[in-house]
């Protein structure tokens, strides 16, 4: 059992990333804690008659999802990095968050509430906040999860039907990288060795195919943008990825996790794909 569940925990997650979305979620979570106190007035808020006064308790739960969500992957992008995001993170993400509105909420009721609304002490406030939030929570991250991962499985499916398996590339083709380093020669290969490339500071990683060429690795001082205008011509070279660029006809297969969708190369590389690109165009 605890194993399964901590298999779980480390499950890939999509975290948010569309502002729109960010503001919905944001906007409706405040909306609906407000409407649960107006309406069932739990917590011996049956005596409170100021409907301004339990609006604010929205506002307590809309300032620190803002923050969540606008404010520190802002400052702490490496933590809140969208390829490494998991359920654990998540959970633990909306656990914080909760603390953070139970404690506005304890503030709230003990200065601006004290002669307007039951009070209690900070502890009770974390109990009764954590206890109504941490099950929801958890039923939207598994249904969130199981939701996303059927439909990127979905996707990766339909990929690899129309995914061409044959090496259609002339052996004689050859592309030609010329690196920011004026020092260096232009790097000359034959198109079908290259695996693909990732971004790595100011410089670029190209991975070869150590079954066609005797080298498997080469470091070009080029930025991944700059390598992408260099390929932009040539159809077998895609941008699937903000840090990588595939050589289509070295994908193996596609498959789908919650986060996105990952392409297998031919020599075992695996390559997130990512949700902001046209992931069907690897089988075009």
């Amino acid at each position: 059992m605890i194993t399964n569940l901590q298999n779980w925990f480390a499950k890939p997650y999509p975290r948010v990333i569309e502002n729109k979305v960010k503001l919905a979620i944001t906007s409706v979570v405040a909306i609906v804690c407000f409407l649960i106190l107006v309406i069932f007035r739990p917590f011996g808020l049956h005596e409170v008659t100021q409907i301004t006064y339990l609006a604010g308790f929205g506002i307590c739960a809309f300032v620190p999802l803002a923050i969540y969500y606008f404010l520190l992957p802002n400052i702490f992008s490496n933590a809140f990095d969208e390829d490494h995001w998991t359920i654990r993170k998540e959970f633990l993400s909306y656990v914080c968050i909760l603390l953070a509105i139970s404690s506005l909420n304890y503030f709230y009721n003990s200065t601006i509430g004290k002669e307007i609304s039951p009070q209690y002490n900070f502890f009770q406030f974390v109990f009764m906040t954590v206890a109504v939030g941490a099950f929801p929570v958890l039923i939207m991250i598994y249904l969130t999860e199981r939701i996303a991962k059927n439909r990127n499985n979905e996707v990766a499916i339909d990929i690899n039907s129309k995914l061409d398996k044959e090496d259609h590339v002339e052996p004689s083709s050859r592309i030609t990288i010329v690196s920011n380093n004026k020092t260096e020669l232009p790097y000359d290969f034959k198109q079908n060795e290259i695996i693909a490339a990732k971004s790595s500071g100011n410089y670029i990683e190209l991975f070869l195919d150590t079954e066609k060429s005797r080298q498997s690795k080469y470091l070009i001082r080029l930025s991944m943008s700059e390598l992408e205008s260099q390929m932009i011509d040539n159809d077998a070279f895609l941008r699937c990825h903000k840090s990588y660029l595939i050589n289509k006809s070295n994908v193996e297969n596609v498959h789908g996790n919650a986060r996105s969708c990952v392409a297998n190369m031919h020599n075992g590389m695996q390559i997130p794909i990512s949700r902001t690109f046209d992931r069907h165009l690897i089988s075009k």
